[in-house]
């Protein structure tokens, strides 16, 4: 027993059994030493609780009050054993358990994929970990040796890193981004060429800004390259600073559905220079589980 208590369980059992010896079956002991750990309980608590019967016990008044009384907590308890004993003891497969990393950024129809994962795919265990506090330069390799040691089933970002033999890069479709404004802090007639160098921008990390080749051209004004970038942990953060008024931010179509529906006091502003910033998200997965269901839901993921 983890979470429930040997007398606790030798009493409810006596009592739903009515024998000793039935509930001596069933808690794989002996029926001797089962009534002489009742009698103890017995004598700890002050009063009788079986009636002892020619090959039978019953409830006493007393017992029968503190059965009535201990039941619910009781099944609870079971219940909650029951369910961790069998996770701790099915093993679980690749198929069944699925951990999604990502680099902080992402925030993709998150709901929506986790859902299909467990209802369409049959993911019995889903996770997701956001390991956005490592390096660039070493999260390339983290993130392959997690996929190599099974520590995560796909990671989604935005970062390109080339595959190899073992790991499989998914690439997404484009995303047009825009900018994301309070509308406390946006001025008539603005536009996002305009703002994006009169306010710090924020995002979950610099790599995110990494495939906008063309969000800071060389010929920008030198006011553009000086733009100062706000690195914060993760989407909620995010939203907060622009939801305040003390930063913009770039959002994909996906983010910016997100954060309307969450605070109606946003505007989102396109770009009129073009091509227009924009981003993919990239899935990296095992070349040997690139298969279904794990394809389908990359899909869900990136697209």
């Amino acid at each position: 027993m983890i979470f429930c208590s040997k007398q606790l369980k030798y009493f409810m059992e006596s009592a739903k059994k009515e024998s000793f010896t039935l509930a001596a079956d069933t808690l794989c002991i002996t029926p001797s030493p089962l009534s002489r750990l009742v009698y103890q309980l017995e004598q700890r608590v002050g009063c009788q609780l079986f009636e002892r019967l020619p090959g039978k016990t019953k409830l006493t008044e007393e017992g029968k009050a503190l059965y009535q009384e201990l039941l619910p907590c009781y099944e609870r308890i079971l219940k909650v054993e029951d369910n961790w004993n069998c996770r701790r003891n099915y093993k679980l497969s690749n198929r069944d358990k699925l951990v999604i990393g990502t680099s902080g950024e992402y925030v993709n129809k998150i709901s929506t994929v986790v859902k299909r994962a467990v209802q369409r795919y049959h993911y019995r265990d889903v996770c997701i970990i956001n390991n956005f506090l490592i390096d660039d330069l070493i999260r390339q390799d983290a993130v392959f040796s997690s996929l190599i040691k099974g520590d995560i089933t796909v990671y989604v970002t935005t970062e390109c890193y080339p595959d190899n033999d073992d790991i499989i890069r998914i690439d997404g479709a484009y995303q047009i981004l825009s900018l994301a404004i309070s509308n406390d802090i946006l001025e008539l007639e603005s536009h996002a060429d305009e703002i994006i160098s009169s306010f710090p921008l924020v995002q979950h990390n610099s790599a995110f800004l990494k495939q906008c080749d063309n969000f800071m051209p060389s010929n920008y004004l030198p006011e553009y390259q000086n733009l100062t970038l706000l690195t914060v942990p993760d989407f909620t953060n995010r939203l907060d600073l622009v939801k305040a008024g003390i930063a913009t931010s770039l959002m994909t179509p996906n983010e910016m559905r997100y954060s309307a529906h969450i605070d109606k006091n946003i505007a989102f502003l396109n770009f009129e220079s073009r091509p227009a910033p924009s981003v993919r998200y990239c899935a990296y997965a095992l070349r040997n589980k690139y298969k279904e269901p794990l394809n389908s839901l990359i899909a869900d993921l990136i697209f």
